[in-house]
């Protein structure tokens, strides 16, 4: 989603999303895939996606990971 979007276009995104998630047939596939959805608000979204980039990021500095 781009930045700046409006803010009822990302809720009803977000409600229309978390319905699909919850529905038997994706749930049921979910599991058959040994996984299972996170509901997160896009502002937890978006400190999820803070945290990992910072955290791997670290990782990759640290162990000197180049590029291939």
């Amino acid at each position: 989603m781009r930045a700046g979007t409006a803010a009822p276009i990302v809720e009803k995104l977000y409600r229309e999303v978390q319905a699909v998630l919850k529905s038997p047939e994706v749930v049921g596939q979910f599991e058959r895939e040994g996984a299972s959805a996170v509901a997160m608000s896009s502002a937890e979204f978006a400190k999820f996606i803070e945290a990992e980039t910072a955290k791997w990021g670290r990782v990759i500095k640290e162990s000197n990971i180049k590029p291939q």
